[in-house]
């Protein structure tokens, strides 16, 4: 990957830098905003001098720049003809860094995105699922319902083990959740989780016994739960407008009442004999 170099580069020629720019213009916003800092540290001294940390400020506000433009360009109004001002505005951070760099390292921002998009997810379906029982909305779900659903379901196996796998299975069965969402959704979603590693006081479904998370599984998976319907309902096929309804296969055992009343009253409104005389 040479370009994001060249642009960040302290001896680059505009055209040069131009150029590079269009090479990817999707990608090279995120890579300059991942690299300008190893940059102006390089040319810098290692970013400690008064001069450098001027340069990083007039580099970081100029990038925020550049990220304004980015969000017109690729956001929903997609104003694709500020693409060269979106240039421009990249091309200014590689002028104010200008600075000397090994290989470029890869933007940060596309797996934090993933991952932020993948809680999000983690949320909606908490939310859907525990709609019958909760008004809240994704975002106090989040917020409000996870710590409180985390404490209100762990604290008791920890503190009562296997006695207590019961009483748990009926407050999910109360808020609708499945097992995926206590097991993945709300270890995903805890704050400080990774900052808690190891750290015996902060409850986490892993850190249960064995034994605990064995009674667990197997008393969920005895009985039926709404939340199993509600996933079974979300992959269901919708049917296509105007394509024919699935065939049923009729029981031959099964005596259609309704069908044999229509037929005798077809068969009274064809018999005349009470007319005659």
């Amino acid at each position: 990957v040479a370009w994001p170099q060249e642009i960040l580069a302290a001896r680059a020629k505009f055209m040069d830098r131009w150029e590079g720019f269009f090479i990817d213009y999707g990608l090279t916003p995120l890579m300059i905003q991942q690299n300008y800092v190893d940059a102006v540290k390089q040319r810098t001294s290692n970013g400690s001098t008064p001069t450098a940390l001027a340069s990083l400020a007039a580099a970081a506000q100029a990038t925020s720049d550049m990220d304004m433009v980015a969000s017109m360009v690729r956001g929903a109004e997609q104003h694709w003809e500020l693409l060269p001002a979106l240039c421009a505005s990249s091309l200014r951070v590689g002028n104010l860094s200008s600075g000397s760099m090994g290989f470029p390292t890869f933007p940060e921002w596309l797996g934090k995105n993933s991952a932020t998009s993948r809680r999000q997810r983690l949320a909606s379906e908490l939310s859907m699922h525990a709609n019958s029982r909760v008004s809240a909305g994704v975002e106090s779900m989040r917020l409000d319902y996870v710590p409180m659903l985390r404490t209100m379901l762990l604290k008791p196996l920890v503190d009562g083990g296997v006695d207590a796998v019961a009483g748990v299975v009926e407050r999910m069965d109360a808020y609708g959740l499945s097992r995926e969402d206590f097991v993945e959704s709300l270890e995903e979603l805890a704050v400080g989780r990774k900052a808690n590693e190891g750290n015996p006081q902060f409850l986490t479904y892993e850190g249960l016994p064995k034994d605990v998370k064995s009674a667990f599984t197997r008393t969920f998976n005895k009985a039926a739960h709404k939340s199993q319907a509600l996933v079974h309902a979300a992959q269901a096929p919708a049917r296509k407008r105007g394509a024919p309804a699935p065939a049923t296969v009729e029981d031959p055992d099964v005596v259609d009442d309704d069908k044999d009343k229509n037929v005798e009253e077809e068969e009274d409104e064809d018999d005349v004999s009470m007319f005659q005389v």
